[in-house]
């Protein structure tokens, strides 16, 4: 189900990240889900200052995240929407959990190692890629 609301047009996204000068549109539904801290901060900007945005109807919000790679939140959010994500080193996965702890998101990312390119029959030419899951 997450996966349709990740495809769904972008008109229907009410989060924006600022990374870089970036704008990256995700949404607020699906952030919420995860963190109370973006519940509340969210929540207070409801456009009928209901503080728990209990209407359904959200302001669009921007979030400035000045020193968080974009790739970061990429993955994060699609960690988030699909339950996994592929990060290409430990330093990515340090990074990612850094950028949930600072939003507050109730998730502790896990690590299984893989070997793509053995698995797929192929060469191998790239290093191992680490593949992050979701354990709830």
């Amino acid at each position: 189900m997450l996966e349709a609301v990740a495809a769904s047009n972008n008109h229907n996204r009410d989060l924006s990240f600022l990374c870089s000068g970036i704008s990256l549109s995700y949404h607020q539904s699906i952030l919420t889900f995860h963190s109370p801290f973006l519940t509340n901060m969210l929540g207070a900007l409801a456009c009928c200052k209901c503080e728990k945005a209990q209407c359904g109807r959200k302001e669009e919000a921007v979030i400035v995240l000045d020193k968080v790679e974009v790739g970061t939140v990429q993955g994060l959010m699609e960690y988030l929407y699909k339950g996994e994500c592929v990060v290409k080193d430990k330093r990515g996965v340090k990074e990612m959990q850094e950028l949930v702890d600072m939003l507050g998101i109730k998730l502790k990312l896990e690590v299984k190692k893989s070997n793509l390119t053995k698995e797929m029959g192929l060469e191998r030419r790239e290093p191992n890629l680490e593949k992050s899951v979701i354990n709830p």
